[in-house]
């Protein structure tokens, strides 16, 4: 796998821009790239939402509490994989998203929680908890920011092809030049979606 130098370079090649030996005391288009390179990790990740990458968290509903801050960003959770424990008998009670901005009035005022409203960084939810709870969930990771020289990407080798499409497609945008990689980029994404998705059919068909 590539390190962050290596990439950088690439990219750098792939705009017409010279190539450097350090990522010491960089400036721009160094730095260009560097955030383009992370940028598109960032997308890539959140695009493929892979199941392998997934991890679970869970943050604690104080009694009469009606929102909680989120310790990951929302966009990161997986959908269908919210819920809340402490509910009575210790059952785990499945927790829905709405957008309506009001709750429905026929809803008890409080009870277990099990319908929330995004709101930016905060969920809001419905009814008040009337005892102390636990949201569980599962979510997708970002990749750590690459910035050291050394650093390698957290992506298999022969997924490097599409970053580098996806940081050019960025790199010209900063450079302001019209994309010419960013259909390819968006090609491979879509080939590797494609694969992940036979890869979990067969599993399923395993009885995995």
């Amino acid at each position: 796998m590539s390190t962050l130098l290596e990439t950088v370079n690439a990219v750098l090649t792939r705009t017409g821009q010279e190539t450097v030996s350090s990522l010491a005391n960089a400036e721009a288009p160094i730095k260009q790239a560097i955030t383009a390179i992370n940028d598109t990790l960032q997308d890539m990740c959140l695009r493929l939402r892979l199941p392998r990458q997934l991890l679970s968290g869970s943050v604690a509903i104080a009694e009469g509490a009606s929102s909680i801050l989120m310790p990951v960003p929302v966009d990161r959770l997986q959908p269908g994989s919210v819920w809340v424990d402490g509910s009575p008998g210790g059952n785990k009670e499945s927790f829905a998203f709405t957008n309506v901005v009001r709750f429905n009035s026929f809803l008890p005022a409080s009870g277990c929680p099990n319908v929330g409203l995004i709101q930016g960084q905060t969920i809001e939810f419905y009814p008040t908890a009337d005892r102390a709870y636990t949201l569980r969930y599962r979510y997708y990771p970002a990749p750590a920011v690459l910035s050291a020289a050394t650093d390698v990407l957290p992506i298999p080798a022969d997924w490097e092809w599409i970053l580098l499409k996806g940081a050019q497609s960025v790199m010209e945008q900063f450079l302001g030049e019209q994309s010419t990689s960013l259909a390819a980029y968006l090609d491979g994404i879509a080939t590797l979606q494609g694969l992940a998705s036979k890869h979990q059919g067969r599993k399923r068909m395993q009885g995995y």
